[in-house]
């Protein structure tokens, strides 16, 4: 029965236009509407990539804090170095 099917179920395909124009046409057409619905769908995520950015930019004054405390860091155990040498 499965043979049946596989040889014989299949049907021969058709161009549903017979103008390569007009093919065309219709095939921008549809690609286009496909684009647009697409686009319209990705908008609701254009929040999340305004929160991506500020989360990378309070990376970034997160790292530039944690240099800023360990330089503060070693600056003051040298000022404690030097003032035991005194």
């Amino acid at each position: 029965m499965g043979s049946y099917f596989i040889f014989f179920g299949h049907k021969a395909t058709e161009d549903t236009f017979t103008d390569p124009q007009l093919a065309y046409a219709e095939t921008m057409r549809i690609l286009n509407e496909v684009s647009v619905k697409l686009n319209r769908g990705t908008e609701a995520l254009k929040p999340i990539s305004k929160v991506h950015q500020i989360s990378t930019g309070l990376n970034a004054v997160g790292e530039s804090a944690d240099i800023i405390s360990g330089n503060l860091r070693r600056i003051k155990i040298l000022d404690g170095i030097s003032d035991d040498n005194k």
